[in-house]
């Protein structure tokens, strides 16, 4: 083989493993933000299904907190696509962002970024019993989380731990506990 053709087949090898190589990044990428768009859905769906105590919405108009802590956004605007225009009950949908606990609001739901693994004790406790909270941390159920979402067979679950359930100002529809994974019972 000539140098011309040798240089020639080494930088069309070259392309095509950096283009699989990208290719698998752009799939992944693709992947995730499916998965984040499945996973706004869910939360949507989750206050549909939820009871929170009185004093939890001072008036009958007053809006439903959907809180995200962590940097950035997982969900890539798809959470605020997902409650768009849409109530619950008389509840307008409100998405709050939050980078620390510092800054956390009240919020009835709140979903915990992977990135506040540190943090989690200290969300959680500040958070309190009467808020949904959600995350796809392995340990999340086990360091004291409400409800996790998981992979199973190219889907996302979730599961839901009854003790913290129980000892929540919570009250979710048996329809949304019949769908989950029960833990710690």
């Amino acid at each position: 083989m000539s140098k011309a053709r040798s240089k020639l087949f080494r930088g069309l090898l070259v392309a095509g493993v950096l283009f699989l190589a990208f290719s698998r990044v752009g799939m992944a990428d693709e992947r995730s933000a499916r998965e984040f768009q499945v996973k706004a859905a869910f939360l949507f769906h989750f206050s549909q299904f939820v009871e929170w105590p009185g004093e939890a919405f001072p008036r009958g108009d007053s809006p439903l907190v959907i809180g995200v802590i962590g940097r950035g956004d997982p969900f890539n605007g798809a959470l605020e696509r997902a409650v768009r225009d849409k109530r619950v009950a008389d509840h307008p949908i409100v998405i709050a962002h939050y980078d620390s606990v510092a800054a956390m609001g009240a919020c009835h739901i709140l979903f915990i970024c992977d990135d506040q693994a540190d943090a989690l004790d200290a969300i959680l406790q500040k958070a309190g019993s009467g808020t949904l909270t959600v995350g796809d941390l392995d340990s999340f159920t086990e360091r004291g989380g409400l409800v996790r979402f998981f992979p199973e067979d190219n889907k996302v679950r979730f599961e839901i731990n009854l003790e913290i359930l129980r000892r929540s100002r919570l009250h979710i529809s048996a329809k949304l506990l019949k769908l989950a994974k029960i833990v710690h019972e």
